[in-house]
C-alpha cells in the first residue's frame, strides 16, 4: 500500500491546498489542449456555466496563488456571442493586476450584451480570468432588412447573427413591434407555434402577424402544406385542431388550395386562388360541425 509523504515544514491544510492547486492545473491544461484559440488572449471553452463551480471548488482553500497580473481571458458558455467579443466586453486590460480587477463591475459590463442574461468572473493561476456567460436563447427570428433574435417572452432582444438560424421559426410582422421590448403579438406567435407539435402538426416555417385592424390577426405557413392557413385572433388553439382534423382528413378540397380560412364559425375556406370571376372558393366543414355562413369569428 502507497503512502503519500509530504515535505517537512509543510502543514497538513497546505498539503491538501497544494494538491487542490495541482488538480485545478491539471483541468485547465486539459482544457487548453482541446480547444483551439479564438483570438489573441481569448481562449473559448463550450461548456457549462456550471463548470465555474467545480473550478471555484478545486481553488478554495488555495492562497497566494493570484499574483500574476492578467494574461489570458478564457470565456466560458459562449455560443451566439463571439469569444473575442465578451472579452473586449469585459474590460480587463491585459497586464492588469489582479486586485485591481473589480469582479462584479466586469460582470455586469459584460451582462450588458443584449446576448447575455447574466455573468460570473473568476480569477484563476497563471494569471487567467475566467469569464462565464449565460445566453439568452432565441425562439424566432423576426425577418426584416435586419433580421432580429426573438425569445420566448416576446422579445425582439438583438440582431440576428448571419450563421448558426437555420431552422428557427420566422415571424413577419405587418407592424414592426418595439424592439427590446416585450410584444404580446410575437410571444403569441412563438407560443402557438411551439403548440403545433402537441397536435400532430409540424412546427410552422412562418408566423405572419397582421395589423392591428386587420381580422385576419395570425397566419401560418406549415412545411408540406402549399396553402397558408389564416387563424383569426381569438380561439387560437380550437382552431389549431380544427386545423389538425382537417389536414388529417385529406379532403379533396386542399388539393391546389392556396389559402386556408379557418375563422369562420363552423367551416373552413379553401381559397384556390385568382379565376375569370375574381377567387374561386370552397367551403368544408371544420371538424364534425355542419357547414354555416352565419357569421365570422374574427
Amino acid at each position: 500500500m502507497s503512502k503519500h509523504h509530504r515535505s517537512p515544514g509543510i502543514t497538513r491544510v497546505e498539503a491538501g491546498a497544494q494538491a487542490r492547486r495541482r488538480r485545478a492545473m491539471a483541468h485547465l491544461e486539459r482544457v487548453r489542449n482541446q480547444h483551439q484559440r479564438r483570438g489573441p488572449s481569448v481562449r473559448a471553452v463550450i461548456a457549462g456555466v456550471a463548470s465555474l463551480s467545480l473550478l471555484a471548488g478545486l481553488l478554495a482553500g488555495a492562497t497566494g496563488w493570484f499574483a500574476s497580473p492578467v494574461a489570458e481571458i478564457w470565456v466560458v458558455g459562449a455560443h451566439w456571442v463571439p469569444a473575442n467579443e465578451i472579452a473586449r466586453a469585459a474590460g480587463v486590460p491585459l497586464g492588469t493586476e489582479p486586485g485591481a480587477v473589480d469582479r462584479a463591475a466586469v460582470a455586469e459590463r459584460v451582462a450588458t450584451n443584449a446576448w447575455v442574461t447574466s455573468a460570473r468572473v473568476l480569477l484563476l493561476p497563471g494569471g487567467n480570468l475566467l469569464v462565464g456567460v449565460r445566453e439568452r436563447q432565441p425562439a424566432a427570428l423576426l425577418a426584416g432588412e435586419t433580421p432580429w433574435a426573438v425569445d420566448a417572452d416576446g422579445v425582439a432582444f438583438a440582431p440576428a447573427p448571419t450563421e448558426g438560424t437555420e431552422g428557427l421559426l420566422v415571424l413577419t410582422a405587418a407592424e414592426r413591434p418595439e424592439l427590446g421590448e416585450a410584444d404580446p403579438d410575437l410571444a403569441q406567435a412563438v407560443a402557438l407555434a411551439q403548440t403545433l407539435p402537441e397536435l400532430g402538426l409540424p412546427v410552422p416555417e412562418q408566423v405572419a402577424i397582421a395589423a392591428a385592424d386587420d381580422p385576419e390577426g395570425l397566419s401560418l405557413v406549415l412545411p408540406g402544406v402549399a396553402a397558408r392557413v389564416v387563424l383569426g385572433r381569438d380561439d387560437l388553439y380550437t382552431r389549431l385542431g380544427d386545423l389538425a382534423r382537417l389536414l388529417e382528413a385529406g379532403l379533396p378540397e386542399l388539393e391546389g388550395a392556396t389559402r386556408i380560412d379557418l375563422r369562420f364559425e363552423d367551416q373552413a375556406v379553401f381559397d384556390r386562388g385568382p379565376s375569370l370571376d375574381g377567387a374561386e372558393q370552397a367551403a368544408a366543414p371544420r371538424g364534425h360541425a355542419a357547414p354555416s355562413n352565419s357569421r365570422r369569428a374574427g
